[in-house]
C-alpha cells in the first residue's frame, strides 16, 4: 500500500476518479450483502454476517500490486484504473471499519448497562457494609455515597479500557481512546 502511495498520484487519481469509486463502492456493496447472506445461510448473528461481508470486501491491495508488478503491468492503462479502485477501496474498507467497530459497540450496549447496574448494587452493599456510622461518624451519608458511586465508574473505566486494548488492532489509538471516553461520557449521563 505505501509503495501504491508513492507511485500514484492524486492527479491519477482524477483520472480515474469517477470510474474508481463507482467500481470500488459497487464491489464493497455486492461483497457486503454476499458476505452477509453467506453467514445467514450458516445462522450467524446479523453482526457477524455484517463482519463476514465486511472481510471478504476488503481486497489486498499488496498481493494485487505486488502481482501487476511481476507481470511487467504495472504502467498499462487498465493498471491505473485497478489502482485507483485500490486505493478507493482502502480509503473506505477504513471508514467500514470505524462504523462497524462502533456498531459492535452499541450493539453491546445492553451488556455494559447491566454491567453497571451489577457494579452499582455491588458498590451499595459495599457502602453499607464498610462505612459504620461509629467510625465514619457525621460522613457516613456522604462516605456511602462517595462509595457507591465511585465504585461502578471506576469498573466501567476499567470494563472500556479491557475493551479498547483486545481491539486496539481495529482502530488508531487516538480514535479508540477517543470511542472509549465518548461511550464513558454517555454512560455517566446515563447515571
Amino acid at each position: 500500500m505505501f509503495s501504491l502511495g508513492l507511485e500514484f498520484s492524486l492527479r491519477k487519481l482524477s483520472k480515474v476518479g469517477a470510474t474508481a469509486i463507482v467500481a470500488a463502492l459497487s464491489e464493497i456493496v455486492l461483497m457486503l450483502w454476499l458476505g452477509y447472506e453467506i453467514g445467514s445461510a450458516f445462522g450467524w448473528s446479523p453482526m457477524d454476517s455484517l463482519f463476514l461481508g465486511a472481510i471478504l470486501a476488503i481486497s489486498s491491495t499488496t498481493i494485487i500490486v505486488k502481482a501487476l508488478s511481476e507481470l511487467g503491468l504495472k504502467r498499462e492503462r487498465f493498471a491505473q484504473l485497478v489502482f485507483g479502485i485500490l486505493i478507493v477501496e482502502d480509503i473506505l474498507a477504513i471508514a467500514m471499519l470505524v462504523l462497524l467497530w462502533s456498531a459492535a459497540l452499541l450493539v453491546s450496549m445492553p451488556f455494559l448497562v447491566a454491567v453497571y447496574r451489577k457494579t452499582k448494587s455491588l458498590a451499595l452493599l459495599l457502602a453499607e457494609v464498610s462505612v459504620q456510622p461509629a467510625t465514619a461518624g457525621r460522613f457516613t451519608s456522604a462516605l456511602r455515597y462517595a462509595i457507591s458511586d465511585l465504585v461502578p465508574v471506576v469498573c466501567m473505566v476499567g470494563v472500556f479500557l479491557l475493551v479498547a486494548a483486545l481491539s486496539g488492532g481495529i482502530l488508531p489509538p487516538t480514535g479508540l481512546l477517543a470511542a472509549v471516553l465518548i461511550c464513558a461520557a454517555l454512560l455517566l449521563a446515563l447515571v
